[in-house]
């Protein structure tokens, strides 16, 4: 892309030149520039950096190959600078892009773009206590909350225990633990105790010498051996049953273990971080659960919020995933319709962030155009939108506060009523009733006369 050149000194205007590349590369944000149509001409290795790729590999193609985002139509249409906070691969960048232009003639686009640091959060928040981990989104006060003990917890070694309903996010929490802990350059190792069957979980956990059981053909190592130096992530671990419980505490202690069939003490230097959504303290009134693990695995303990109490980050939430899953599968549909998103936006989400990870997935691959409709979402959702509504419509037969209904021409009325302060005139109300605009202009000023008031008045 040729740069314009300055009106009179030529010096300055080759010094431009010369050092155009390195003034572009010197710059703290991503920075790219699109011909007319839209493709790349241009761009600098902070952009490349950002977006993972290389300016050979997208020389020419289109941008919208790379940020599939409806807010590049926009700027494409509107022809306008614009700004917007773009989720990309589990990150925020602050996006902004304005047309170029001579003349009035359109001649490409500029953007700039660089990564947010940080997100919105409670004011209650001092500036020290904004989300620690600006990759998870969340601005819910009590989200909030736990993150940033889960913050000061990984700071320490201490065990953690994250407790949630099934779908909430411990595994990512854990891992957003784990790589801002001490143990951030070990690995991090998960097990699912309720997935593995229950004759080979010590196996799993701890290893086994060859010969050590039927099947056991080689030596092999368990998941706190891989785990050296690193985190192991426990997940649902009131499933462990009680003799695996015993052998767990033993390494908690004694920080070591012993494959099975095996003689010889293995020293293990581990993060231990476990998660359930089971209610701990019952299990152990009732001998499921020992007191002893328990206390060694609860040392800080964090709650995480089922997402029907986080639904001021709903709006977020489904924006991130839709950009993640349009990239995923690589199609049209760019954004929900109103009524999807109101309907995603009212239901409760029993099956937490998993759920609506699995809905907009679906969502995405089922839409036929370029907006989500409300027949590409599950019907166990929409339904569950229908049935809510057809119950608050139930109000317009209970008129009267003993439970009776009111008389035929009451309810006529209260509907005329209605369609009028809805539609703003009587002809228009008239016209959706399927009645004279006269009928509708008499039982209009009969009704605000007074003739409704026995309805929710006995």
């Amino acid at each position: 892309m040729t740069l314009s050149r300055l009106p009179a000194h030529s010096d300055d205007n080759n010094f431009l030149i010369e050092h155009a590349e390195y003034i572009f590369n010197s710059s703290i944000d991503g920075v790219c520039i699109l011909d007319e149509k839209g493709c790349i001409r241009y761009m600098n290795h902070e952009f490349g950096r950002l977006f993972n790729v290389t300016f050979s590999s997208v020389y020419k193609m289109n941008i919208k190959k790379i940020v599939q985002s409806n807010f590049i139509d926009q700027v494409f249409k509107e022809k306008k600078n614009m700004a917007c906070h773009l989720h990309f691969s589990g990150r925020i960048f602050n996006f902004k892009m304005n047309p170029v232009t001579h003349l009035s003639a359109l001649m490409g686009y500029h953007i700039t773009v660089g990564e947010e640091k940080s997100k919105a959060f409670s004011p209650k928040y001092s500036e020290q206590e904004k989300n620690p981990y600006p990759h998870v989104i969340g601005k819910n006060p009590k989200f909030i909350e736990s993150l940033i003990l889960a913050h000061k917890a990984s700071k320490k070694n201490v065990n953690v225990l994250l407790r949630g309903e099934s779908g909430t996010g411990k595994e990512l929490i854990a891992r957003q633990i784990h790589t801002s802990s001490l143990y951030k350059d070990g690995p991090f190792i998960a097990i699912n105790c309720a997935a593995i069957p229950e004759n080979l979980i010590e196996s799993e956990l701890f290893g086994h010498e060859e010969g050590a059981f039927t099947g056991a053909n080689k030596q092999k190592k368990g998941h706190f051996e891989m785990a050296q130096g690193g985190t192991i992530f426990l997940d649902e671990i009131g499933d462990l049953p009680l003799l695996l419980q015993v052998k767990l505490l033993r390494v908690l202690q004694e920080k070591c273990i012993r494959r099975i069939g095996g003689q010889k003490e293995i020293p293990v230097d581990v993060r231990v971080i476990a998660a359930t959504h089971q209610d701990l303290e019952t299990m152990i009134k009732d001998k499921l659960f020992r007191e002893d693990l328990y206390y060694r695995l609860n040392v800080i303990e964090v709650d995480l919020v089922p997402l029907r109490h986080r639904i001021d980050d709903l709006s977020e939430l489904i924006d991130f995933y839709l950009e993640k899953m349009i990239l995923k599968h690589g199609t049209q549909a760019l954004d929900f319709h109103d009524q999807a998103r109101e309907i995603l936006e009212k239901y409760e989400w029993p099956g937490n962030i998993r759920e609506l990870i699995n809905t907009i997935e679906r969502a995405v691959i089922m839409a036929d155009g370029p907006l989500i409709e409300v027949d590409d979402l599950p019907r166990t959702i929409s339904n569950q939108y229908e049935l809510s509504n057809f119950n608050q419509r139930q109000n317009l037969f209970n008129f009267k506060s003993d439970g009776s209904l009111a008389t035929l021409d009451a309810y006529t009325n209260e509907i005329i009523k209605h369609a009028v302060e809805v539609y703003g005139s009587f002809h228009a109300a008239g016209k959706i009733l399927g009645i004279n605009h006269k009928t509708v202009a008499a039982k209009y000023r009969k009704s605000s006369k007074g003739s409704l008031s026995v309805i929710g008045s006995q």
